[in-house]
C-alpha cells in the first residue's frame, strides 16, 4: 500500500509539473510583448522545471532502493548457499 501511495504521489508531482509548463506557456501566449513573457517563462517554466525534476530524481531513488534491496537478498542467498556447501564439506 504504501508503494502504491508513493507512486500516486510521484505521478501527481509529475503531473503538476507538466500542468506548469502548460500554465506558463499559456500565460506568456497571451503577453504580446517579450518583456512581459519574461515572467511566464521564469516562474512558470522554471518552477514546473524543478517539479519534474524531483519527480524524476525520487522515482530514480525509489527504483535505486528496490534494486538495493533485490541486490541484498541474492547476495544474501548466495552466502547462505556458500556456507552450506562448505559445512557439507567438513
Amino acid at each position: 500500500m504504501n508503494r502504491l501511495r508513493a507512486v500516486l504521489v510521484l505521478a501527481g508531482i509529475l503531473v503538476a509539473g507538466f500542468a506548469g509548463f502548460g500554465w506558463a506557456w499559456h500565460g506568456a501566449k497571451h503577453a504580446t510583448y517579450v518583456p512581459l513573457q519574461v515572467p511566464w517563462v521564469m516562474s512558470g517554466g522554471l518552477g514546473a522545471l524543478a517539479l519534474v525534476g524531483l519527480a524524476a530524481a525520487a522515482w530514480h531513488i525509489d527504483l535505486a532502493r528496490r534494486d538495493d534491496v533485490d541486490h541484498r537478498a541474492e547476495w544474501d542467498r548466495f552466502t547462505e548457499d556458500l556456507s552450506e556447501v562448505l559445512a557439507e564439506r567438513r
